[in-house]
């Protein structure tokens, strides 16, 4: 014996691993079928997303031919074709009223801009 102020060597541990350790015994008691079921749940999750920003891109689209539509039929209308019979809902109605009024905006902004400009 030698003393005892002599302190225990023991083997050097890194600092980390620990943490692989534990990573290697989950990975190795992993079943496949769970690592399955995971990516299963992934990709269910990414295809709910999906079809949700589908969803939303065909409600945008499908407001935006209605207003087209209701845009045309405007124009038919200023050209004295007899496109009204096309409106045969009270929805129909309603959105037409709203369009030839948000026209009728549209067009009185435009006048007081141009006499604005014309008086500079």
């Amino acid at each position: 014996m030698t003393g005892r102020n002599e302190k225990h060597v023991g083997p050097k541990r890194k600092k980390g691993g620990s943490k692989k350790v534990a990573n290697q015994l989950i990975e190795g008691n992993t079943s496949s079928s769970v690592i399955d079921e995971m990516n299963y749940v992934n990709q269910h999750n990414s295809i709910l997303q999906r079809i949700a920003e589908a969803m939303s891109q065909l409600e945008k689209k499908r407001k935006e031919n209605r207003e087209n539509e209701l845009n045309l039929l405007v124009m038919g209308c200023i050209q004295n074709k007899n496109m009204l019979a096309n409106l045969r809902t009270a929805e129909d109605l309603n959105d037409f009223a709203k369009v030839v009024d948000k026209k009728q905006n549209e067009i009185d902004t435009k006048i007081v801009e141009l006499n604005r400009s014309d008086v500079i």
